[in-house]
C-alpha cells in the first residue's frame, strides 16, 4: 500500500509539474484519491511560496562578523 501511494504520488507530481491539474491526476486513481489528494495540494502550496533569499548587504555583513569570530 504504502508503495503504491508513493508511485502515484510521485506520478500526479510530475504530471503537475507538466501542467496538469490535480484533479487530472486524481482521476486516474479514484481508490487513492482521499490519501493522495491532501499531499498533493500541500505541494502545490509549498511551491507556490515566494522564495526566500539573503540580500548581498546580509552575506557581506555576515562574512564579516565571521572574520571577526
Amino acid at each position: 500500500m504504502a508503495t503504491k501511494l508513493v508511485n502515484i504520488f510521485d506520478e500526479c507530481i510530475i504530471r503537475i509539474g507538466e501542467g496538469k491539474s490535480i484533479d487530472t491526476c486524481l482521476d486516474r486513481y479514484p481508490d487513492m484519491r482521499k490519501e493522495v489528494e491532501p499531499l498533493l495540494h500541500t505541494v502545490v502550496s509549498v511551491s507556490a511560496a515566494p522564495k526566500v533569499a539573503p540580500s548581498e548587504a546580509f552575506i557581506s555583513e555576515l562574512g564579516k562578523r565571521l572574520m571577526v569570530r
